[in-house]
């Protein structure tokens, strides 16, 4: 059982931290809105390539918890963003990490 431990806190550190990386990334590709865009004067641009990358990992990553996020109402919480996030890691933790040990200790079983 301590192996499970180890490797479900593996997958959910690795998944805590693509999350982060990408929601990072993503803010950092979105280009900021001009006044022009803001009143309707000037068409925004279309995404481009990474952004659409980028938004679709992200989508991905925040799969398990972000209809949550939905339905309680995002009002720019940024604390509950940061604890749907952990709770979104843990998901995938154990959606990754149970098969992983299931697999992994049937093919080492044998060898000892």
């Amino acid at each position: 059982m301590k192996r499970f431990a180890n490797l479900f806190l593996i997958v959910s550190g690795i998944s805590l931290f693509m999350f982060w990386v990408t929601w990072e990334l993503l803010m950092a590709a979105l280009p900021p809105i001009n006044l022009w865009q803001l009143f309707g004067f000037a068409p925004t641009p279309p995404p481009s390539f990474w952004q659409n990358l980028l938004l679709s990992a992200f989508a991905i990553l925040s799969a398990p918890t972000s209809l949550m996020y939905e339905l309680v109402g995002h009002d720019s919480s940024k604390v509950l963003f940061v604890l749907l996030s952990v709770v979104n890691s843990i998901a995938w933790g154990l959606c990754f990490s149970f098969p992983i040990y299931v697999v992994k200790r049937g093919f080492f079983a044998h060898a000892a």
